[in-house]
């Protein structure tokens, strides 16, 4: 190598060693006294850890809210009846009512879905009614329990009609029709398209 070549590589790694070394104040310049921009500086950075420490706060409580909501969520969603279509939903109905009239020992005659009554596209939401009509034969004491039944259960389950009558042949046996109405969740492509 010439003489001339040597020093061109020295001045070239000069010039890196230099630039490494504006690199290096610049990052961590700040804190050097050269860089240092004054007193002034200081309520700018309270100010900005003052807020940060708020969105902090926020973010923590935003977070607990938030697990609180799906745990509540969670705990709703068991009240409606399971189903991704109103049939599939029918079908569980049906199998809680007769869950429901098993427990108290009572004579289901029949069990029939119903259409679902029609509802004007603005009061359309996010839930769905499946009525299921029974025919049943109990007698008061069982009538009593049916209903105690249906309005505890663990679903959101209600009466929205009822005939009672009496049978002829024995009268202490009571012929009742009830429809039973449960709710269930609506997907959420049906939501969209009401």
């Amino acid at each position: 190598m010439t003489k001339f070549a040597l020093q061109k590589r020295q001045y070239i790694l000069l010039a890196v060693a230099l630039v490494l070394l504006l690199a290096v104040a610049y990052r961590y310049g700040p804190g050097l006294s050269f860089f240092d921009t004054g007193p002034d500086d200081i309520p700018v950075k309270k100010e900005r850890l003052t807020r940060y420490l708020e969105l902090r706060e926020k973010k923590i409580r935003l977070e607990k809210e938030a697990g609180l909501l799906d745990r509540e969520l969670a705990e709703t969603e068991g009240m409606f009846l399971q189903g991704n279509t109103p049939a599939l939903a029918a079908v569980d109905l049906q199998n809680r009512l007769k869950d429901l009239t098993r427990a108290s020992d009572v004579e289901l005659h029949t069990l029939q879905v119903i259409r679902p009554p029609r509802q004007k596209k603005d009061e359309e939401g996010y839930y769905q009614e499946i009525p299921v009509k029974i025919n049943l034969k109990l007698t008061i004491r069982q009538l009593k329990e049916i209903l105690y039944s249906i309005a505890d259960s663990q679903t959101f389950l209600r009466v929205t009609d009822m005939t009672v009558k009496t049978d002829s042949r024995k009268e202490w046996l009571l012929n009742t029709d009830m429809t039973v109405t449960g709710l269930r969740v609506r997907a959420a492509e049906e939501k969209h398209a009401s």
